[in-house]
This record gives C-alpha cells, sequence and structure tokens, in this order.
C-alpha cells in the first residue's frame, strides 16, 4: 500500500511538473511579408492570396489597416480580409488599378495587414502586383 501511495504520488509530482513548464514555454509567433501576382485583370470578389501566420498562443485575428498609400490624396480600399482565417479579396478592383497602374506605381498595390493572437501584435507588408494596360 506504501509503495502505490508513494507511485501515485510521484506520477501526480510529474504530471504537475509537465504543466508547469508548459505555462513557461516561450511563446512562438511567425507572420511573412508576401507579394501575390495578378495573372489577368482583376474581378471583385477574386481570392489573390492567404496571409499565415501561427501562433501557439492565443486566437490569430488579421486585419488590413493601411493599404494605397497614395502621396496625395485618398485611394478606396481595394483589399478586404478575412479576419479569421487571412485570406485577401479583391473588394475594389477600380481602385486597385486606378492606383497600381498610375506610371509612379510600377504595377503595384501596396497594403499593410496587422495580425494580433490577443496578446501580441505583428504586420506584415503586402505587395499585390497588378496587371496594367498599356495606356
Amino acid at each position: 500500500m506504501k509503495q502505490l501511495r508513494f507511485t501515485l504520488l510521484a506520477l501526480l509530482m510529474a504530471v504537475v511538473g509537465l504543466n508547469a513548464c508548459k505555462k513557461d514555454e516561450p511563446e512562438v509567433f511567425n507572420v511573412e511579408n508576401f507579394t501575390f501576382e495578378a495573372t489577368a485583370a482583376l474581378q471583385n470578389g477574386q481570392v489573390v492570396g492567404t496571409i499565415k501566420a501561427n501562433s501557439n498562443k492565443g486566437t490569430i485575428v488579421y486585419s488590413i489597416t493601411s493599404q494605397g498609400a497614395p502621396a496625395v490624396g485618398t485611394v478606396a480600399a481595394g483589399l478586404a480580409i478575412n479576419s479569421s482565417t487571412g485570406e485577401i479579396t479583391v473588394a475594389n478592383r477600380n481602385a486597385i488599378s486606378e492606383f497600381a497602374c498610375a506610371t509612379a506605381n510600377q504595377g503595384k498595390y501596396t497594403a499593410v495587414v496587422t495580425i494580433t493572437n490577443g496578446t501580441n501584435t505583428k504586420t506584415a507588408n503586402i505587395t499585390l502586383l497588378a496587371v496594367c494596360r498599356e495606356k
């Protein structure tokens, strides 16, 4: 009986010890920058890519915090993002084409995506290479 108590106590200590180690595990939160390339004229609702992030803590949430970044004036939101999957779609193809196909932008439409896991926040830079027709 004494041996059984000792075995149970040792097992309980091992389980508690393993759980304590898990809590002290350092956070892993990875995010990557992306470049997506359109191979044809963009269409509203078209998926252009998915931002990938992973974390061993919390739930990941995605949001676009800036896009277009014009030197002068404003740009309508050209891209949208699914806040739980990171899937990026075309929200306004005209806004993307107008901005990206301006001579100074060389066919590029940029956006910044903010990703949070509830504790920490990171950003990813997105570049969409649009198909521009010569004027």
